[in-house]
């Protein structure tokens, strides 16, 4: 028993300190209703895909606010900062494992709390 869960331990440190050791964080999580892939980091530019709130991108390259970014089924394509929240992998991995929920509603507001009464954060479509 004791030897499972200092392996366990160890594979936990290894894990943090492989991630830990990149100097920026690698990945993000998208933070709008869709957040649009274009082909070159430009608003005029090609429209070439939309990635969801709540998905995770892999980060590649940066060009002023604009973020070169692989979608978790291997598109890529140039989306703003402000489309999404960049992770290290531990806090993309707390992310995967959090409980979601998905909006069925055409149009529905997410609060801060499970009370309608609490403050509004947004509204998803």
């Amino acid at each position: 028993m004791h030897k499972w869960i200092y392996f366990v331990l160890g594979l936990s440190l290894i894990l943090s300190a492989v991630c830990q050791s990149s100097e920026n964080k690698q990945y993000a999580i998208i933070n709008t209703t869709a957040a649009n892939l274009r082909e070159k980091p430009s608003h005029k530019s090609e429209l070439l895909d939309q990635e969801i709130m709540g998905y995770s991108v892999k980060l590649l390259n940066k060009k002023d606010n604009w973020h070169l970014v692989e979608t978790e089924y291997g598109y890529k394509g140039w989306t703003t900062e402000s489309s999404f929240y960049a992770v290290d992998c531990n806090e993309l991995e707390a992310w995967k494992k959090c409980p979601k929920v998905r909006v069925k509603a055409v149009l529905a507001t997410v609060y801060s709390q499970p009370k309608e009464k609490s403050v509004p954060v947004a509204s998803v479509e």
